[in-house]
Protein backbone atom coordinates (compact mmCIF):
# COMPACT_ATOMS: atom_id res chain seq x y z
CA UNK A 1 0.00 0.00 0.00
CA UNK A 2 1.16 3.61 -0.61
CA UNK A 3 0.32 6.67 1.82
CA UNK A 4 -1.10 9.50 0.25
CA UNK A 5 -2.46 13.04 2.14
CA UNK A 6 -6.36 12.69 1.85
CA UNK A 7 -6.72 15.69 0.14
CA UNK A 8 -5.07 13.86 -3.16
CA UNK A 9 -8.06 11.63 -3.29
CA UNK A 10 -11.02 12.24 -5.22
CA UNK A 11 -13.99 10.56 -5.02
CA UNK A 12 -16.67 9.75 -8.06
CA UNK A 13 -19.76 7.12 -9.32
CA UNK A 14 -18.96 4.96 -6.25
CA UNK A 15 -14.76 4.93 -7.40
CA UNK A 16 -11.83 6.87 -5.57
CA UNK A 17 -9.65 8.40 -7.84
CA UNK A 18 -5.66 10.23 -7.80
CA UNK A 19 -4.51 12.84 -10.33
CA UNK A 20 -0.84 11.91 -11.83
CA UNK A 21 1.11 14.01 -13.84
CA UNK A 22 2.35 12.09 -16.31
CA UNK A 23 5.29 14.45 -18.78
CA UNK A 24 3.48 17.64 -17.09
CA UNK A 25 0.02 16.55 -18.04
CA UNK A 26 -2.50 15.55 -15.43
CA UNK A 27 -4.11 11.97 -16.09
CA UNK A 28 -6.62 10.17 -13.72
CA UNK A 29 -6.45 6.86 -11.73
CA UNK A 30 -8.56 4.18 -10.08
CA UNK A 31 -7.46 3.53 -7.13
CA UNK A 32 -8.90 1.51 -3.88
CA UNK A 33 -8.80 3.10 -0.36
CA UNK A 34 -7.03 -0.09 2.27
CA UNK A 35 -7.22 1.93 5.45
CA UNK A 36 -7.42 5.87 6.50
CA UNK A 37 -5.77 7.64 9.78
CA UNK A 38 -6.51 11.79 9.93
CA UNK A 39 -3.09 12.17 8.23
CA UNK A 40 -2.90 9.59 5.71
CA UNK A 41 -5.03 7.39 3.19
CA UNK A 42 -3.46 3.88 2.13
CA UNK A 43 -4.54 3.07 -1.43
CA UNK A 44 -3.60 0.22 -3.76
CA UNK A 45 -3.63 0.87 -7.68
CA UNK A 46 -1.70 1.27 -10.71
CA UNK A 47 0.94 3.56 -8.99
CA UNK A 48 4.81 3.33 -8.38
CA UNK A 49 6.87 5.25 -6.13
CA UNK A 50 7.82 8.39 -7.68
CA UNK A 51 4.70 9.27 -9.53
CA UNK A 52 3.53 12.80 -8.80
CA UNK A 53 0.48 13.19 -7.14
CA UNK A 54 -1.67 16.33 -7.30
CA UNK A 55 -2.95 16.98 -3.59
CA UNK A 56 -4.03 20.65 -3.37
CA UNK A 57 -6.57 21.59 -6.12
CA UNK A 58 -6.88 17.45 -6.81
CA UNK A 59 -10.98 17.74 -7.43
CA UNK A 60 -10.42 21.21 -9.92
CA UNK A 61 -8.21 19.34 -11.79
CA UNK A 62 -10.28 16.04 -12.00
CA UNK A 63 -13.13 18.13 -12.74
CA UNK A 64 -11.38 20.06 -15.77
CA UNK A 65 -10.10 16.47 -17.23
CA UNK A 66 -14.06 15.17 -17.79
Amino acid sequence: AMAVNPKAIVFDNNLYYVIILQNQSPERREVKIISQTPRHTFISGDLKPGDILVSEGSLLVYTSLN
